[in-house]
């Protein structure tokens, strides 16, 4: 399982210009409504628990961008959140 991910309506992603949806293998159709999960390396997954089941995997530079700035996707930085609570200790 990846480190983070983070769900979103799959109507948001779609909005994306450069969207291109994979097919899928097991004949789900998904619909703007299907909560989906974008994970730490900017791949999309329908399950949060099998990070390969993969809706999008074309990730650029511009799509980043998107997530980072539409989307407001933000990873944390977990290992700093531990290193301020044991200084404030």
């Amino acid at each position: 399982m990846r480190k983070y991910s983070k769900a979103y309506y799959l109507k948001d992603l779609r909005s994306y210009d450069g969207w291109k949806e994979l097919e899928r293998s097991d004949g789900d159709e998904l619909s703007d409504e299907t909560i989906v999960y974008l994970q730490d390396n900017y791949t999309v997954v329908k399950d949060v628990f099998d990070e390969e089941d993969y809706i999008f995997s074309d990730v650029d530079d511009t799509w980043m961008s998107f997530c980072k700035e539409k989307l407001e996707f933000e990873i944390p930085d977990f290992g700093s959140a531990g290193a301020t609570s044991e200084a404030a200790n």
